[in-house]
């Protein structure tokens, strides 16, 4: 009767699957965990249009960059910064750029620096907003980014770096997915022309940083850069909902009047940014907010005066102008941040979002890996055991929680529910039953902002429940359970069995009183030699009590019993 080895590699992990008479146990290790981010941004100047710009551009960990529609460069050094020379010939300079980060510990981030040939300097990578007066009246500065971490089949556009229109920024962007950037982090890439120049990231979904962690591994997410305020409560919901140019408009003498936002819990701040103006541009310096102040409070209740912000348009004309302007102060503690009109126009003003800025990390973060087969899509498997690396200092903590799903023989998933969590560093797995897949949640917290968790490295290790012969060509002439161990045994048992003939098979245990306390239908699976393991639980997940118990097989008509004895 033929047996079969293989091995497999996967990530930084070796799986080895085995036949009966081997090692029964193979593992999965992940110390890395690679994502890719898709930016687009739109950047125009006082001085368009343009015939030629120079872009010079890096980012963690390798890059693919697409101007107006076309593949410009690629590079995979992050600590080298390229420049391309492109033609433009029009007003507007839409940059695309797809991120690949390898999760290698080298930052997480984007820096796009562009230049006009021999004009103006166009703009870096930001998450600011600009305008500017000219003489012959009010002109948008646009220097807008974003971020989407969908598929990149999925992404919304044709093609999704190419929008074409800058009103796609104006609400639609939103719709689709896009979202504002944020500060990120970067290494020495020697490039620092100008004190303007930012380095802004996008991150995956569950405020997870998987790249700037020394070393690699994940990390919770900073909120530098981050618009706290984004979809929070507070007087005016138009004033926190990232749509620019849907806004407040006050009706009444604006001088002294304050509106707040919730941040719904306590962080450390050091910014309020307001857009302001409408759609017109020609009328901003009238509609657009004068002056104000920030204050701040723990309650709602008693505000704090943090810092003020005068003659609008002209004392910010350097990083704002008349459309963005913020007010930057020491950091505070505070949950509820609201603006105060100090100085009016002549018109009532107009705005368009309110943002508030912090520091830190974020309190709590999440990460669930895609589904993992282990190699091996068709064979059932049991994940007996977790092991896990990191760095846990007071006050955070690292949770792990495990999913199975088992196909059906309508051919659709059953999907378990997500385990009892576990933060210990190595801890046994429950599972009822065998699955063809599992997957695994980490949740990452902290009660210091200053602190974050580092979760480093993960080994899954598990059991293929059923191995059958390459062939049948050697076939047994009865159903047996040809072994079982160890017996006795204390944790998880192995029995090996053969079958004469393919069909459905079913595995029972029973107790010494004729009670059956588990029962797993094995499917139908061909002749040959197999086996199962039965990890000492009942069919609730209970461990069941030390003894002896009857190991039952059942294939068609034909029945086989052993004996096997439970230790504690």
């Amino acid at each position: 009767m033929k047996r079969f080895t293989t091995v497999l590699a996967m990530i930084t992990g070796i799986i080895t699957i085995n036949g009966a008479s081997s090692a029964k146990a193979g593992e999965l290790t992940v110390d890395a965990w690679p994502s890719t981010v898709y930016y687009l941004a739109l950047l125009s100047g006082p001085n368009a249009p343009y015939e030629d710009v120079m872009v010079n551009i890096t980012a963690v960990d390798e890059y693919t960059l697409y101007v107006n529609g076309m593949e410009i460069g690629s590079d995979d050094d992050w600590s080298t910064v390229d420049s391309y020379h492109v033609s433009i010939d029009g007003d507007e300079i839409w940059i695309g750029v797809e991120v690949k980060n390898h999760g290698a510990g080298n930052g997480n981030g984007i820096m796009v620096d562009i230049k006009g040939a021999n004009t103006d300097w166009l703009g870096t990578s930001t998450w600011r907003r600009r305008s500017v007066l000219l003489e012959e009246g009010m002109r948008e500065y646009p220097v807008t980014w974003c971020y989407h971490t969908g598929d990149s089949e999925n992404l919304p556009g044709d093609p999704w770096y190419y929008p074409g229109t800058q009103d796609y920024f104006d609400g639609q962007a939103q719709n689709d997915g896009w979202m504002p950037v944020q500060s990120g982090v970067i290494g020495d890439i020697g490039y620092i022309p100008a004190d303007k120049i930012e380095i802004v990231a996008g991150f995956p979904p569950g405020n997870i940083d998987n790249g700037s962690n020394k070393g690699g591994g994940m990390i919770l997410r900073r909120v530098e850069g981050e618009n706290l305020a984004y979809d929070r409560p507070g007087e005016v919901q138009y004033l926190t909902d990232g749509d620019l140019y849907r806004g407040y408009t006050f009706t009444l003498e604006p001088l002294g009047q304050t509106r707040f936002v919730d941040l719904e819990e306590i962080r450390r701040i050091n910014c309020m940014a307001l857009f302001s103006g409408d759609e017109n541009l020609d009328t901003w310096d009238t509609t657009s907010v004068r002056g104000y102040a920030v204050e701040i409070s723990l309650d709602n209740f008693r505000y704090e005066e943090v810092g003020v912000l005068n003659e609008i348009g002209i004392s910010n004309a350097d990083r704002g102008g008349y459309g963005w302007y913020d007010v930057q102060f020491p950091e505070e503690w505070a949950r509820y941040s609201r603006f105060k009109i100090t100085q009016p126009r002549v018109a009532y003003p107009n705005i368009g979002e309110m943002m508030v800025y912090g520091v830190g990390y974020a309190y709590e973060g999440v990460y669930e890996s895609a589904w993992i087969d282990f190699g091996l899509p068709d064979a059932l498997k049991t994940l007996t055991n977790i092991q896990w690396n990191g760095d846990v200092p007071g006050g955070t903590n690292i949770i792990i929680q495990t999913q199975t799903r088992r196909m059906n023989g309508d051919d659709e998933y059953v999907t378990s529910d997500w385990s009892n969590p576990s933060s210990d560093m190595a801890f046994d797995v429950v599972v009822l039953e065998p699955a063809h897949e599992i997957r695994y949640r980490v949740r990452l917290t902290t009660q210091d902002i200053d602190v974050s968790p580092a979760f480093e490295r993960i080994t899954l290790i598990y059991t293929k429940d059923t191995t059958i012969a390459d062939t049948p060509d050697e076939l047994p002439e009865a159903l047996a359970i040809t072994g079982m161990y160890p017996n006795p045994f204390n944790g998880a048992m192995t029995v090996e069995y053969v079958l004469p003939s393919t069909g459905d098979a079913v595995i029972e245990v029973y107790n010494l009183a004729g009670q059956r306390v588990y029962r797993h239908d094995l499917g139908s699976i061909r002749a040959g030699r197999g086996e199962f393991v039965w990890n000492g639980r009942d069919s609730a997940g209970s461990v069941v009590s030390a003894g002896t118990y009857i190991i039952r097989l059942t294939a068609g008509d034909a029945i086989v019993n052993a004996k096997a004895m439970y230790l504690k």
